[in-house]
């Protein structure tokens, strides 16, 4: 069984409806555009493969839902997974965007904070992306 994760939430605020955000950031196909270490993506078969700067990954996301709710579990080795939830959120008639990312028992705290940083510089793209000042 896992341990306790640590884990940090950082979110963005995007002057876009979250509609607009949510279909942007669902499709794996705009990942390369906002997703800082994705350099390419594609399906093969069922399963969804980026090429990272770390390597090939494999990556599933939830079902397309009415709740905002885009996580993201994404294996950079068969007994690897990295889990990151993200949700959009209404916030007036623009959207708020959070993503908690969760620290592996596999990753190094250095690691980790990493992860957060790229996370943060993901977050920063989609807004400006969104926003269209990218």
């Amino acid at each position: 069984m896992p341990s306790f994760s640590q884990s940090s939430t950082i979110n963005v605020a995007i002057k876009r409806s979250t509609d607009e955000v949510y279909e942007y950031a669902f499709d794996l196909d705009n990942f390369p555009e906002w997703v800082s270490f994705c350099t390419s993506i594609r399906k093969e078969n069922e399963t969804w493969v980026m090429e990272t700067t770390y390597g090939s990954m494999k990556i599933k996301i939830t079902e397309r839902n009415g709740f905002g709710v885009i996580d993201h579990y994404v294996s950079p080795a068969p007994d690897m997974v990295m889990y990151d939830a993200m949700r959009i959120l209404p916030n007036g008639i623009h959207s708020e965007v959070f993503m908690t990312v969760f620290q592996g028992d596999w990753m190094s705290d250095e690691d980790y904070q990493q992860a957060i940083e790229m996370s943060k510089e993901d977050l920063h793209n989609l807004k400006s992306i969104m926003e269209g000042s990218f």
